[in-house]
């Protein structure tokens, strides 16, 4: 369990599940894991607040373009400052999270789920680069995958002496 983390939370396509991922450092490298796997999305906000009591959370992301983007308003009225990434953001995680895995830099706490959607995912163009696809993934989720690179994001962008804020 990576005890100081960024969060980052994504809703599957068809809204069965909640990926709830986490990403920290662990002996110099940056190490990802999906914190929860939650069947639908009932329980994302009492999750997420678990996580921040269990753990030091510096940020907690969402994109507002997603699946999750219905969860920021529960998650901002019960005190969890959220961290919304553009466009461009989201493919400079998607970006940084291939180059880290490629070069060996990311390491991730295996899991059914997040091994399956990054074996499974196919990219998307956005703007001038890529990110998963998140539509038409067949029978795999790409949500692990998704909330892993922008956690991942999260802990590699956001300041951690200014913690979680809003980027638009």
């Amino acid at each position: 369990m990576l005890l100081e983390c960024a969060l980052a939370v994504e809703v599957a396509e068809d809204r069965r599940h909640v990926s709830v991922a986490a990403a920290g450092f662990v002996d110099g490298f940056v190490t990802v894991e999906v914190a929860a796997y939650l069947a639908g999305v009932a329980d994302a906000v009492s999750t997420v607040l678990r996580l921040r009591v269990e753990r030091t959370v510096r940020a907690v992301v969402v994109d507002p373009r997603s699946g999750a983007a219905n969860l920021i308003r529960p998650l901002t009225e019960a005190g969890i400052a959220v961290t919304e990434p553009s466009y461009g953001n989201v493919a400079a995680a998607h970006g940084e999270f291939l180059d880290r895995l490629a070069a060996g830099e990311l390491r991730h706490v295996s899991s059914v789920e997040l091994d399956a959607a990054v074996r499974a995912g196919t990219e998307r163009r956005l703007g001038g680069g890529t990110a998963w696809d998140r539509r038409g993934g067949g029978p795999v989720d790409t949500a692990p995958a998704v909330a892993a690179e922008l956690a991942v994001w999260g802990l590699l962008t956001l300041p951690a002496d200014l913690g979680p804020f809003v980027i638009r």
